[in-house]
């Protein structure tokens, strides 16, 4: 049995690398094993009605975004920015959120938090294939700061800018500047 992979929403990361996207991405059974599925979240927790497993997958992100682990540091690029939500269809799960490092997107748990609810925001406010939404990644950042995790969600968006700028790369700033703009706005309404 296999379980497919469909990609639910991509970073703005796509637009910097011009990877192609592919849909349908497929890994079998015994490719989500203990050793890269690290997490289930607690449906209660996260008031979700099915289960969302986090696995941790260098080789799809890499695949993904065309990057490895000498690009993410010429580039100072925060792997944990780089997580994407798939959307399952096994009956399982609800959603499949991959990981570039599972240890890493654990070290700070403001982040963590702040880029699952980000991830499961995206389950009411979808972005398509090769779409750039930024009111829907505002939403998802509310969604985020809805439940708690406003420090999580502004350490991301500085991340971003981050990268954005070392990258030089006018849409990504653009994304960072716009997303960061709405944050305070959100906070101080």
């Amino acid at each position: 049995m296999n379980v497919q992979l469909k990609p639910y929403t991509l970073m703005f990361l796509l637009i910097v690398f011009q990877v192609k996207y592919t849909s349908g991405l497929t890994l079998s059974k015994g490719e989500i094993d203990l050793h890269c599925l690290c997490e289930v979240l607690d449906c209660k927790k996260y008031s979700i009605d099915k289960p969302v497993a986090i696995l941790e997958d260098k080789q799809i992100i890499q695949k993904l975004f065309g990057l490895n682990d000498k690009w993410l540091n010429m580039f100072n690029i925060d792997s944990r920015l780089m997580t994407v939500c798939y959307e399952s269809l096994d009956g399982d799960f609800l959603r499949f959120i991959v990981v570039y490092d599972y240890e890493y997107f654990c070290s700070d748990n403001e982040v963590k938090e702040a880029i699952i609810y980000h991830e499961l925001g995206h389950i009411t406010h979808p972005v398509a294939e090769k779409e750039i939404n930024h009111q829907a990644e505002i939403f998802c950042d509310q969604n985020a700061i809805f439940h708690g995790y406003v420090s999580g969600i502004r350490k991301v968006l500085f991340l971003l800018s981050k990268m954005a700028h070392s990258l030089n790369n006018p849409l990504l700033i653009e994304a960072a500047e716009t997303r960061t703009k709405a944050l305070e706005q959100f906070k101080a309404g």
